[in-house]
Order: structure tokens, then sequence, then C-alpha cells
């Protein structure tokens, strides 16, 4: 009997046998990475040399893909030899120009898994047994199909399916959980789902649920408004109706809860930093706009916004150089003032109790007293007074 191999699809790629990971020795050559992975894909129909051909070289020339090919099912046999599996010169058969995966060889490939699980929770008897294999079947997909090759034609069409089975899945899975008064369990695989897709908004909305079920109204608070900043500052887009509405629903159980003013303005203060201007999210500064746009024609007050956008690179360089540009706001405006970010490339300040001249000298003076690695020439700012509601 062979050795059992286990093959992950779902959130990457590896091949286990006895403990033993196949990966490192894949990561050495992508075109038997791709030939495995195609292969084990379609495992139960065999596959020409024109197809696996189109499938490895698909946008790129070879004077003898033929040669090639053949020089690429050899060394994936030499690298199961060398992984030490028995039948490592039988993992590909070639038979009549056409080759395929040996499936004498036993193997559990968690992608079959994951969709017999699904299509066994579609037909199962009742809520419970459909609950638990559904449960079984989430524990499996860790991640997208095959991401480290999401760009190849073949694969993005089985990516987009496997996405859209999982979706159901945990739709179906939430429902049930939720349904059943199992809060606690429903937050957990919120949390699991979020890793997946943070802005899956029925996940979230789920999410939210089961933290006020569970008596969290507080934190569902907070969670929402991180969410909500999140969603602007990567997608540029609001909440949905939906979502807005499980946040009513959050403020009516805080309002429910019966907190005394003292208790509430202590909690208001517990961990509050006063040194520098202060910096909320973009839901919390939208808040503090409004109410600044209706109190101006009463108090007869000028409030100007302060905008700082940058030219800020991609990846980890450019988010420090945000972090460097926001301290340095931070401590330059004033303990009173307000400042949030918007975006990946600019902070937006509130300003009062200032002329606009006084407004230009602080903008500028924040300019010039930029650190060195931030180069003036790539901030760009603005200045607008706040039009007051009539």
């Amino acid at each position: 009997m062979s050795e059992l191999l286990s093959i992950q699809m779902l959130g990457g790629f590896s091949i286990t046998m006895n403990g033993n990971h196949f990966e490192e020795q894949v990561k050495r050559s992508s075109k038997v990475l791709l030939l495995l992975q195609y292969l084990i894909v379609h495992r139960h129909h065999p596959v020409s040399q024109e197809e696996l051909i189109g499938a490895l070289w698909a946008n790129e020339s070879s004077d003898n893909p033929g040669s090639a090919l053949r020089t690429m099912i050899y060394r994936a046999r030499s690298m199961f030899t060398v992984f030490g599996h028995p039948c490592a010169e039988d993992i590909i058969i070639s038979r009549g120009g056409r080759y395929v995966w040996n499936n004498d060889i036993s193997c559990v490939v968690d992608v079959e898994e994951f969709g017999k699980l699904c299509q066994q929770a579609q037909v199962a008897d009742n809520g419970e047994e459909q609950l638990k294999l559904l449960m079984q079947a989430l524990e499996l997909y860790t991640g997208d199909f095959l991401p480290g090759s999401g760009g190849l034609m073949w694969v993005m069409p089985l990516a987009r399916y496997y996405r859209q089975m999982y979706t159901k899945c945990i739709y179906t899975a939430l429902r049930l959980l939720m349904n059943g008064g199992r809060a606690t369990d429903t937050e957990l695989l919120c949390t699991k789902a979020m890793n997946i897709d943070l802005f899956d908004e029925e996940v979230l909305s789920h999410y939210l649920c089961a933290l006020l079920a569970q008596g969290k109204a507080d934190k569902a608070l907070e969670e929402y408004q991180r969410l909500e900043t999140l969603f602007y500052n990567e997608l540029g887009v609001t909440f949905s109706d939906s979502l807005r509405e499980v946040y009513e629903t959050i403020q009516q159980q805080i309002g429910a809860d019966g907190v005394s003013l003292e208790k509430m303005m202590e909690d208001w203060l517990d961990s509050a930093d006063f040194s520098g201007a202060y910096f909320c999210d973009i839901g919390t500064f939208k808040t503090i706009y409004q109410v600044e746009m209706r109190s101006l024609s009463r108090t007869g007050k000028t409030v100007y916004i302060l905008s700082f956008k940058t030219k800020r690179g991609q990846g980890e360089k450019g988010d420090k150089l945000m972090e460097e540009l926001g301290n340095h706001i931070a401590t330059s405006l004033r303990k009173g003032d307000v400042f949030t970010r918007v975006g990946t490339d600019q902070y937006v300040a509130m300003l009062k109790s200032l002329t606009y001249e006084n407004c230009v000298a602080l903008r500028n003076k924040i300019l010039s007293e930029l650190p060195a690695k931030i180069r003036t020439k790539d901030v760009k700012s603005a200045i607008r007074a706040i039009t007051p509601v009539e």
C-alpha cells in the first residue's frame, strides 16, 4: 500500500506525506509547481500534451515545448523520489500522448473534500446535520483556490466557483448558528471568515449581531466604527443601509443598559490621550463636521478644513511616510483641533477659532517643519471654510 498524500489547494498549495511537506521542493521550479497543480485538478481526466503545454506556457514561447514538457515531468518524478514516496516514478502516467495523475496512489485533496461536504450539506435531512457538514467544509476553506497561481486563465474560473460555494456555505452556517442561539460560535466563525474576506458586509452584520447577542454592545460599537473607517480608507465607500440598521440597534442597546452619567463620563475619558491634536476615525470626524456645520449659523464663528495629500508610494515605504506625516500633524496642531486619515494618502484637519490668515500661517509652518524624509513638494495642501447649514 502506497503512502497517503494530503494535498492542499485552498489557501495555498502543498503536498504532505507522513508529516513531511513537499512544497519546499516544489518552490524551486514554478513550472513543476504548475504542472502538478494542473494534473491534480484534472486527475480524473487524462490531458493531452498540447493542453499541458498551453497551461504551462500560456503567454510564453518555447523552441521545443514538447521536450520542455518531458523535462518538467522528469523533474516532478525526481522531486517525489527525493520526497521519499515509494511510487515516485509512477506519480505521473504517460499513455498515448496523454498525461494523468496516478490515482492508484492514495491521496486526499482538500478542494475535492470541500466540494463533497458542501454538496452533502445541501441535501442534509435536518438543520443540525447540515450545520455539522457546513462546519467541516468551512474548516477546509483556509483561503481561495490556488492563490499563488490566481492570475492563470484556467485557475480564475475555478477560484470564482469555489469562492461562490464558500460564500453560500458561510452564509447558511451563520444563519443556522444565530437561529440556534449560538452567538459565541457565530462570533468565532465570523472572525475566521473576516480573515478570508474582511469586506463581506453579510459576515460583518452577523459578527456585530453576535456581539450584541452576547451583551457586548460597547465592543460592537467599537468594531462598527473601526470597520467603517477601514471600508472608507481601503474602498472609498461607506456601509450599506443594512449595516446602518445594525448600528441603530447597537445604539439602542447601549441606551437601554441604563449607565449612570458619572460612569459614562468616566468611560469617555478612560485611556484618553490628551497630547497633541485629537486623531479620530473617519466616521467620528464626519459626525463632528456635521455638528459644527449646524452650529455655525448660531455662533457666527468660522471653522476651516485643512487637507494634506501626499504622493506616497506603495507598500511599507508609503505606509511609513504616512505614519510620520500623521505624527507631525498631531504634534503641530493644537490640542483642540481634530484630524483624521482619509484613504491611503490624505489627512484632513478641522481648525476652530482661527482666521483664514492664521490657518494659512499654521499650514505653512507645518509644511516648513516637515521631517527631511517627507519632501514638501510631495505634499499638497488645501484650506476650505465650512459653510453653515441653512
